[in-house]
């Protein structure tokens, strides 16, 4: 009876210890939306602005990058270029025709460490279409609190939001911050 008792009090350590070291690697974090920064420029078309509206999850350990998750999304209405007529133009089926398309996201689906941080695949989802991006991205951790800085280059024309032409105007820089609370 002994050790049946101390072999069921064994096993049951080791599955409560792993339970709980997986939980300590894939740590959750919560997103700070209100203070997330969001800005785009188009270099070669001279327009810039911010977007907001951000609601993601994520779950990071940079000392296990393998167990990484991100899901974000942004509401295409949080558009602001400072000028409120193209605001305005922005939202119709000629660019994001937000009515429609009300939101874009991006979604990893792996992710890999360079020298200067760390780089997310996933798939940017804007107006109706789906590519496979490449996001360069910072981790840095304080204590119970994190931001994440990156940046994402892509053709908006890829995305049916403007039209391709060969001065490749429609090329866009978005960058991020993120600031970040353990939870």
């Amino acid at each position: 009876m002994k050790i049946r008792n101390i072999i069921i009090i064994g096993i049951s350590t080791f599955v409560l210890s792993s339970l709980f070291a997986f939980k300590l690697l894939s740590t959750s974090w919560n997103i700070n939306a209100n203070d997330a920064k969001i800005s785009f420029i188009m270099p070669n078309g001279d327009k810039t602005g911010t977007i907001s509206g951000l609601d993601a999850t994520i779950d990071f350990d940079p000392t296990d990058i393998k167990l990484f998750t991100m899901k974000a999304t942004v509401q295409v209405s949080t558009i602001n270029t400072g000028i409120p007529k193209l605001n305005g133009h922005l939202q119709t089926p000629d660019f994001f025709d937000a009515a429609n398309h009300p939101a874009i996201s991006f979604t990893t689906e792996s992710i890999s460490k360079n020298d200067s941080g760390f780089v997310a695949t996933g798939k940017l989802a804007m107006r109706d279409s789906v590519h496979t991006i490449d996001v360069p991205f910072t981790f840095v951790q304080n204590g119970k609190g994190a931001i994440i800085k990156g940046q994402m280059d892509f053709f908006s024309s890829d995305y049916g939001v403007a039209k391709k032409n060969e001065k490749k105007s429609d090329r866009v820089i978005v960058t991020i911050e993120i600031p970040l609370t353990q939870k």
